[in-house]
């Protein structure tokens, strides 16, 4: 979808039912809060850092649940 509003520089994606009829639309602003979202979740992952509480109290642990096997 992202690549789509791009390369046709796109601002709106109209949204149709099985009957065509139009719905609603995706804005881009909507595209691009996603693309963020996806983005800020894989730096996060390359980086080891996850939105989980951490319950385990060992610094050689929790380093070792974060490196690379």
């Amino acid at each position: 979808m992202a690549n789509i509003v791009k390369r046709y520089d796109l601002v709106n994606v109209p949204v149709v039912d099985n009957h065509f009829r139009l719905v609603g639309r995706i804005t881009h602003d909507d595209i691009i809060d996603v693309i963020e979202e996806e983005t800020d979740e894989d730096m996060s992952l390359m980086a080891g850092v996850i939105d989980q509480e951490i319950t385990e109290e060992s610094t050689l642990k929790i380093s070792r649940a974060r490196l690379p096997c």
